[in-house]
């Protein structure tokens, strides 16, 4: 693990948004033996008139001028402002003139000196040498440039300028590291981690369920996660047609529009819910699903979740994601929505204890503890 580091961590994710991702699970390990300053996403797509969009934004503003925040005793957070206008050359330039400045300012209050520096985004490209990092690292979760709104040439020239630039590279997907190892040749492979310890509760019997889903009717088709573009609705739909006497439950912050499955009395939006409460939700799942429409983003991606459901020792019924088709001996991956309804019932049918216990053995040793002592030894032997 590394140590009396200092580091800088230029995050996709907003810390305290409510979920625990890779760049927050990362941090959060990291910052126990090391000065981290996490920095808030600055974006990547120009935000469009939503309601939604607005509300981000006058809460990113309102972060900014809480300034830096210690949030754990080696840890500080600070949430810039930046204008996602990436495509005009002038607003490129103030961006990086703010974050630099900024950024330098805080480095020096903080006196993190020789900083190791973490990005998660390409679109830091003009600014990661700009701090005197021992260690220029690139963290690549997403195929960033297939994102809907996202200026797809200007990121994907980015991210192959970040790319060179940057001392290691960790890719989270076998086609993510293809992609990106024709770049650079320090490039690894770094699947997710999952907190085994916490997901595992579920399996304990002391274990409540909560009140608002323990008494929705069995059996419970169990979802948790963002519901995004890549959600496949038909799919969740068609469930619901198929099987009235089931209840699907869908938990997560909701960023489309999910009129048609309100329309369904069987399939029930619980909302965000605390990531230190899904051990609990998992326990009410008969099966857990990863319902998303296979296109170039999701043959890119690696859900954490099926991790955190096998840690909770839950049956999952998957689409033919390439990362899950690696899993295929502990969850039922779907050809077609008729499959995933067919595997959906031989899952829920044929459940035991003792597979439950299985699920939760089987993943056991692909801890995020066990991710960041890999990454550091990697770190360290570059």
């Amino acid at each position: 693990m590394l140590k009396n580091k200092n580091i800088l961590f230029f995050s996709a994710d907003d810390w305290g948004c409510g979920l625990m991702t890779s760049k927050t699970h990362i941090a959060d390990i990291l910052s126990e033996e090391n000065n981290l300053l996490y920095i808030n996403s600055i974006g990547m797509r120009p935000p469009k008139i939503s309601s939604s969009d607005a509300k981000r934004i006058f809460k990113k503003l309102g972060m900014f001028f809480e300034g830096i925040k210690q949030v754990k005793d080696r840890m500080w957070v600070y949430s810039p402002v930046v204008i996602p206008f990436h495509k005009y050359r002038f607003i490129q330039w103030l961006n990086k003139w703010l974050l630099i400045t900024i950024v330098r300012f805080i480095k020096r209050k903080l006196k993190l000196h020789d900083p190791i520096l973490i990005t998660f985004l390409p679109n830091t490209v003009d600014i990661v040498d700009k701090f005197g990092a021992s260690k220029i690292i690139y963290y690549c979760v997403d195929e960033f440039t297939v994102f809907e709104g996202v200026p797809t040439k200007i990121i994907a020239d980015m991210e192959k300028k970040l790319i060179q630039k940057s001392d290691i590279v960790f890719a989270t997907a076998q086609r993510l590291f293809d992609n990106k190892s024709r770049y650079n040749k320090n490039t690894f492979l770094m699947p997710h981690g999952v907190d085994v310890d916490h997901f595992s509760k579920a399996l304990n019997d002391d274990t409540k369920i909560p009140d608002d889903i323990k008494d929705i009717s069995k059996p419970v088709v169990g979802f948790f996660g963002l519901i995004e573009e890549w959600f496949d609705q038909e799919l969740i739909k068609k469930i619901a047609e198929a099987k009235p006497e089931w209840s699907v439950v869908l938990i997560g912050k909701i960023n489309i529009d999910v009129t048609n499955m309100k329309a369904f009395k069987n399939i029930h939006f619980l909302g965000q819910r605390d990531y230190k409460n899904l051990p609990e939700y998992s326990k009410a799942f008969d099966v857990a699903i990863i319902p998303f429409v296979i296109n170039e983003l999701t043959k890119n991606v690696n859900p954490i979740k099926l991790r955190e459901y096998l840690a909770a020792g839950v049956p999952v019924v998957s689409t033919k994601l390439p990362e899950v088709e690696k899993y295929s001996e502990y969850a039922f991956i779907a050809d077609n929505h008729d499959e995933f309804i067919a595997f959906l019932e031989k899952a829920i049918k044929n459940d035991s204890k003792q597979m439950k216990q299985n699920r939760r053995d089987f993943i056991k040793n692909e801890s995020w503890r066990g991710k960041i002592e890999e990454i550091s030894r990697i770190i360290e032997g570059k």
